[in-house]
């Protein structure tokens, strides 16, 4: 039985068989991202040197980058496919996670990062793509959590004739928080500071009073995109930008019933853009949702409403009075 590598005789066994084994590195083969780079082939040749017809298979040695293996480990490829390869990693393992430190004014301050990448190389067309996974960042400020996404994707095409090409990279990040607005406050409170502790004194009433309460909370948005091209790391565009909403949250206590909330907010947004483009020039747009909605979760049955009943919005600024539902369900 006789081995051949891109029709070099590599390796020649005798005996009876019906199996014949044999293993090969890969020197014997040559570094390609194309189609049928490389081949191995087999005969089988009878003591009278007639030989059978001759079965070949496509072989992939696929040129590895070092930077790349320091994320994607060559022998941790989880699909192989005759046209792809492709890769899940987690990265930097172990993750990041900072002590806690104690900081003057912030208060606790600690940090974890790790991300989930996935990489895939088709043979076929020599195109890659690689992208990132969900929430991979947390920033432990104070009492709050603030959670974050760091992405880095990419796509393009790779091949020993064209080298990189069509190559874009995009590097982006997330933060969001949620946390309260002072103390809670009592219903009557809205028509002047601390009558609902006045009130709380009466019979009767003050009891009902102290059910009613309401929480403020701010929810802080920040994201951001750069967008790259190869070759020299070309800059094409960035976006950037955030929201604030906030919320005025009354949860009255159900008991063993359930749970209900009900709440009214505003967020205002704003995009900004690199290099500018009409109409706004750095500005790409601007949002402001004056919303109101409800969420009642119960042993028998759950339903939640939101409604929009202000809508401001640049470029196409026009004010929507009109009570809008956005998301309803029973």
């Amino acid at each position: 039985m006789e081995f051949y590598a891109n029709g070099q005789l590599v390796k020649s066994l005798t005996g009876a068989g019906p199996t014949y084994t044999v293993t090969l590195d890969s020197t014997v083969f040559n570094s390609s991202l194309a189609v049928g780079g490389n081949t191995l082939g087999v005969l089988a040749r009878n003591s009278q040197g007639m030989a059978s017809t001759a079965n070949s298979v496509t072989v992939y040695d696929v040129p590895y980058p070092q930077t790349l293996g320091l994320v994607f480990q060559p022998l941790k490829f989880l699909t192989v496919t005759p046209s792809t390869i492709s890769a899940d990693a987690t990265w930097p393992d172990p993750a990041i996670s900072t002590p806690t430190l104690n900081l003057p004014v912030i208060g606790t301050f600690g940090l974890d990062f790790q991300v989930n990448p996935h990489f895939e190389y088709n043979f076929i067309g020599s195109d890659w793509e690689l992208g990132t996974g969900d929430d991979n960042l947390n920033l432990y400020l104070g009492n709050n959590t603030v959670s974050g996404k760091v992405s880095l994707d990419g796509s393009g095409h790779v091949s020993p004739v064209t080298g990189f090409s069509d190559t874009q990279i995009s590097i982006g990040l997330q933060l969001s928080d949620k946390f309260p607005l002072g103390e809670p406050f009592g219903l009557l409170d809205l028509l002047g500071p601390g009558i609902s502790g006045v009130v709380s004194g009466v019979p009767v009433v003050g009891n009902l009073v102290k059910t009613v309460s309401i929480q403020c909370y701010a929810e802080p948005e920040i994201d951001g995109d750069l967008n790259l091209s190869f070759p020299g790391f070309q800059f094409q565009n960035a976006t950037f930008g955030g929201s604030i909403a906030l919320t005025a949250e009354y949860e009255p206590d159900l008991g063993q019933v359930g749970k209900l909330k009900a709440y009214v907010g505003g967020t205002p947004s704003v995009t900004f853009q690199l290099p500018s483009q009409p109409p706004g020039g750095l500005l790409q747009n601007a949002e402001f949702d004056a919303y109101a909605g409800i969420e009642l979760q119960t042993w028998l049955f759950s339903y939640s409403d939101q409604y929009v009943f202000l809508k401001l919005a640049y470029p196409s600024a026009s004010p929507n009075l009109a009570i809008q539902p956005l998301v309803a369900g029973r």
